[in-house]
């Protein structure tokens, strides 16, 4: 148990006996001491970051006990919070999970070794006929002892295809291998091959490759370690299949579940989109925006991710964006769609040159972008934009971010209805404490303007001698004021049916302003059969509503 700043306060005997040390001894930050060193910075940190954060920690390491014992553990912290919803400390627990990891790495030796014999295992003149129409790249090299090095001396057909490279790229240049490896696994992929490799041992090992074009490539590889008479390795066999698939399904699964954690849990929802986009943007593109619609019909952006800085500063220093009729359309089904940041787009967007040339500067080649839907009304976007090369979505990946866009719109939603409820609360509140109908008329109009996204707004009393009289009007152009201060109860206009009828009742207009005619029920039509009554709202900015 750890206090609000993560300085642990309370430990059980368990704890005790895993550590070697007293309780005493494992307060504040003691316990960090003894993690594994090379797994300490980054424990430290992934902790630090939840602490800040109050969210959830999940975290696997090794733990170096008093007698020198190194364990392997699995530590959860969950925070707790008071009634004012602040975090006021952690309850963790920490599992000794090192027999569990033991037997895994002997499952996966003992695997990688039958593996590797089944592929030795026939003869080298039918593996020749059959490799060129298997779905995998089979190679055999040889080992360069004084390099720790392995040189191919024959690789199939596939390679190129997987990976576009020539296959005589392979055989020719000592160094291409290792330079396709992707530089992220380079070093532990090399050093764990040549290690196993100088050893004489069979082994298996993934890792990500870099196309030609520029795409990461998950490589599931197979190796059979050929040994001399003295025991030594002189070559050895392979198979390399592309497992970038299967490795998608894994991530999209951690994904969908990490960020099905922040759909339920409270806190704004700004911050949470952040933390959706943060999650989901390396995986998707270079950088994540989400933006939401204003009610003037521009996108506001209200998160930004990106590993560096550069792209949210420059996002943050944009104008709100309008969204063109080919984007519109585009997002009109609800699907993700593949937007080409054509300079036309960009200033299409923009408000003015020098917005358009800053949108132009960041250098998005392609964005996908993702419509956040309430009900059947866009509000929003999730985009994640590429830089410098275009990036090709598969199905899944769409799949993935349609999902992603479902529980965005899902946190927008709740973020609204929320704050309508607290809209409505104050609502209440202000009318048991006006002073009259006058007042009560004004503070009507004051608050459910913004719950309701109304861009006028009017009270009116119905009295049978008077008709119907306005009482307070927010929002309307003076005629439009003058025209419903003083309404008889059969005028055929949208407050006198509601009067008539007690029965809601709207009417539209077109879009460039002009009305549409009645929609509420039972509209009167008048004399000689022409068009029933237009209704007729203008705002002060001469818009009609």
């Amino acid at each position: 148990m750890t206090d609000r700043d993560g300085a642990t306060t309370f430990v059980n005997e368990q704890v005790e006996r895993m550590w070697g040390r007293p309780a005493e001894q494992l307060a504040g930050t003691a316990w960090a001491s003894q993690v594994h060193p090379a797994d300490r910075v980054a424990t430290e940190l992934s902790w630090a970051d939840a602490v800040r954060a109050g969210t959830l920690w999940e975290r696997a390491y090794r733990l170096v006990a008093a007698d020198g014992t190194v364990r392997h553990v699995r530590s959860s912290a969950r925070p707790m919070t008071g009634a004012d919803g602040e975090v006021t400390g952690f309850l963790g627990a920490t599992v000794d999970v090192t027999a569990e990891r033991r037997a895994e790495e002997t499952r996966r030796d003992v695997a990688a070794e039958h593996a590797a014999r089944r592929v030795s295992e026939a003869a080298a003149a039918r593996l020749r006929a059959m490799v060129q129409g298997l779905a995998a790249i089979v190679w055999e090299a040889e080992w360069d002892a004084g390099r720790r090095a392995l040189r191919f001396t024959f690789v199939s057909d596939r390679a190129e295809e997987l990976l576009g490279h020539p296959a005589d790229r392979w055989r020719d240049d000592p160094a291409f291998w290792p330079a396709v490896v992707h530089p992220d696994d380079r070093e532990q992929t090399l050093a764990y091959t040549g290690d196993r490799t100088a050893a004489g041992l069979d082994h298996d090992v993934t890792y990500r490759a870099v196309a030609i074009d520029g795409r990461v490539v998950w490589l599931h590889q197979v190796v059979h370690v050929v040994v001399g008479p003295d025991g030594e390795p002189v070559a050895a066999q392979g198979l390399t299949v592309d497992v970038t698939e299967q490795k998608r399904a894994e991530r999209h699964a951690e994904l969908l579940a990490e960020t099905g954690r922040l759909v339920g849990e409270d806190g704004r929802a700004d911050e949470r989109l952040l933390a959706l986009a943060e999650l989901a943007g390396p995986d998707l593109g270079d950088a994540a925006i989400v933006a939401t619609l204003l009610p003037d019909g521009r996108l506001r952006q209200v998160a930004v991710a990106d590993e560096g800085e550069r792209v949210r500063a420059a996002v943050a220093a944009l104008a709100p964006s309008r969204v063109p009729p080919s984007l519109a359309a585009a997002l009109a089904p609800g699907q993700p769609v593949v937007v080409p940041a054509t300079a036309e787009l960009m200033h299409a967007m923009a408000p003015d040159e020098q917005d358009a040339a800053a949108r132009v500067a960041i250098g998005i080649s392609n964005a996908l972008v993702v419509p956040l839907v309430m009900g059947d009304r866009l509000t929003g976007v999730l985009a994640f934009v590429n830089l410098a090369t275009a990036r090709y979505y598969q199905p899944s990946e769409l799949d993935l971010a349609a999902e992603l866009g479902r529980r965005a719109s899902l946190m927008l939603a709740a973020d609204r209805q929320r704050a309508r409820e607290r809209h409505l609360q104050q609502v209440s509140a202000d009318l048991a404490s006006a002073a009259g109908v006058a007042e009560a008329a004004r503070l009507l109009v004051a608050r459910l303007g913004d719950v309701l996204g109304a861009g006028a707004m009017s009270v009116h009393l119905v009295e049978p001698e008077r008709g119907i009289r306005l009482v307070h009007a927010g929002g309307c152009a003076p005629d439009v004021r003058e025209e419903v201060a003083a309404l008889r109860i059969d005028d055929p206009v949208p407050l006198a049916e509601v009067a008539r009828t007690a029965s809601r009742c709207g009417c539209t207009t077109s879009a460039s302003g002009g009305p549409r005619g009645p929609t509420w029920p039972g509209a009167p039509r008048p004399p000689g059969g022409g068009p029933a009554p237009r209704c007729r709202w203008r705002l002060p900015g001469g818009s009609s509503g």
